[in-house]
């Protein structure tokens, strides 16, 4: 573990040190590739040392904050670990494509420095010295700015930067996945941050990261580099450059948002591309309905992963395979076995615990959970070292783990309990619907709606669909209101966006509360 010796002065090593530390180890090795170049482990290390170098002969020092508003690129992680060798904190900022919620967000972090870059300038325009945030540099030439560290980092030297960071310090702080328009940041520790990307050995192991790293991928290349594995790095998520890319680079590992995910597996180029290289396919961010994974595994096979956690408490259970496959159906409702080291449990409504088979409020417990909120949210997600995820769901006799849904989106109707994730299976089960996304219709209404995207070509009407809920699933299924799109309305992050769903489908929107950020919105 990277803290096993952290009582000791001197001997903490944090996971930026580790990463680097690879240029010193097997400094030929490829760490990190893009479409039209790569850098050894000697060649990234060294940018990273540079980096910190630049932001030293700035100013910044241990204990400081750093934000950084990234594109997926190389250079971005370097920034990222080149303040984590100062012993600064850092975060990946959300919102880079909307600016008032980048600036809501920095109001609540309020970093020492914001680090931006020329794809990422213009969102960060309106960001003024001295108000939220201390100062503003770039890596990379950007006009309207004086520094840039990049340039500065040219004439710096490469050496080795050890010991400024302090294990109980805080040093990281994530950015829960903000469906409702509204981002905390959960704070840890570089002890607690090392042990949450500290997954073990992971050498051949080709992580692809092609979505932002203010949310789950930061903490996937970590675990990839920090175990002796590579990365991959495309700017964005497109389903036929990343089907390309992992055929030309035998890509093992990636994480990717439920949309995202169907988006990828039904790309007409799916079938004829080479992805055997392919150990997994995580997906996150929502609660896939037992119906969809089974036809996405018919489509992919055996390569699926189902992680469930959230940004406050980090990795909870996953279900992967062999047992997430065809021939487990009854698996495919789950979210596999809790990990080792994480304690879960389900409480009925006035917490007393529930029994295996029970469903109830889901609680958890986990060596990598963030010391606390950044921002005052009005809630109490911690009490006593236990996380309420605010999820409903059930272990079974076996130990397996059903995430329901939301707590807050349980309706009644017919006298039966439905959640969004039961409307949507039931749709998802119709031969010709390739996706749905339920929401429920009001806070005090028992209704639902949901957003379909069909197979291509298929002549099936909203009406065909509730008839179909209706009969084969019963009434209490049957949505209100469907509106067939060929595209879902996602986040910045790739996931559903809750709140333009339920403004297309009932004519409002949801407000962004600090109430809302839950673990089956996928935060980290």
């Amino acid at each position: 573990m990277p803290d096993a010796d952290a009582t000791v002065p001197g001997h903490f090593r944090s996971f930026a040190e580790r990463i680097v530390g690879h240029g010193d180890a097997e400094p030929d090795r490829v760490l990190i590739s893009e479409p039209g170049g790569a850098l050894t482990a000697g060649e990234f290390a060294g940018l990273a040392r540079r980096l910190a170098r630049a932001l030293e002969g700035f100013g910044v020092d241990g204990g400081m904050r750093v934000a950084i508003l990234a594109p997926v690129s190389p250079e971005a992680l370097a920034a990222r670990y080149a303040a984590a060798l100062l012993g600064c904190a850092s975060v990946f900022c959300p919102g880079a494509s909307e600016r008032s919620r980048l600036h809501s967000f920095l109001g609540h972090v309020r970093p020492n420095v914001l680090v931006v870059f020329p794809e990422t300038a213009s969102a960060a325009a309106a960001v003024v010295p001295g108000d939220s945030v201390g100062s503003v540099v770039s890596v990379g030439p950007v006009k309207e700015l004086d520094v840039d560290l990049l340039a500065l980092s040219a004439t710096m030297p490469a050496d080795p930067i050890n010991g400024r960071a302090s294990a109980q310090e805080l040093g990281v702080l994530v950015s829960s996945g903000g469906t409702t328009g509204f981002s905390k940041a959960s704070c840890r520790s570089f002890a607690t941050y090392g042990r949450m990307v500290d997954a073990g050995p992971t050498t051949g192991r080709r992580q692809l990261v092609c979505t932002p790293l203010a949310y789950v991928a930061q903490v996937l290349v970590d675990q990839a580099l920090i175990g002796g594995g590579s990365a991959v790095m495309l700017r964005r998520f497109d389903p036929a450059e990343v089907l390309r890319t992992i055929a030309a680079e035998r890509i093992t590992h990636l994480g990717l948002v439920e949309p995202a995910l169907v988006e990828l597996i039904d790309h007409r180029d799916f079938l004829s591309t080479d992805v055997s290289s392919l150990v997994a396919i995580s997906h996150i961010g929502a609660n896939a309905p037992a119906s969809l994974r089974r036809r996405l595994l018919e489509r992919a096979g055996p390569v699926l992963a189902h992680p469930y956690g959230a940004s406050e408490a980090g990795m909870i259970s996953v279900l992967a395979a062999p047992e997430y496959d065809l021939t487990h159906p009854e698996l495919l409702s789950t979210a596999g076995r809790p990990l080792p080291g994480v304690e879960v449990r389900v409480d009925h409504t006035d917490g007393t615990p529930a029994s295996d088979g029970d469903a109830g409020a889901i609680v958890v417990r986990t060596p990598a959970a963030a010391e606390g909120y950044d921002v005052e949210t009005g809630s109490v997600p911690f009490i006593d070292g236990w996380y309420h995820t605010g999820d409903l769901g059930l272990l079974d006799g076996d130990g397996y783990l059903h995430v329901r849904g939301r707590q807050q989106d349980l309706r009644r109707i017919n006298g039966r309990a439905v959640l969004p994730l039961d409307v949507s299976n039931a749709l998802c089960s119709h031969p010709h619907v390739h996706y749905a996304v339920t929401v429920p219709a009001t806070a005090d209404a028992s209704g639902f709606g949901s957003v379909v995207r069909l197979a291509p070509g298929a002549e099936v009407s909203e009406s065909d669909l509730q008839a179909f809920v209706g009969d084969r699933h019963g009434r209490h299924l049957v949505p209100e209101v469907i509106s067939l799109r060929d595209q879902i309305p996602v986040t910045e992050q790739g996931k559903p966006h809750r709140g333009k769903i339920t403004s297309m489908l009932f004519g409002r929107d949801v407000a962004p509360t600090a109430h809302t950020m839950r673990a089956s919105d996928g935060g980290i």
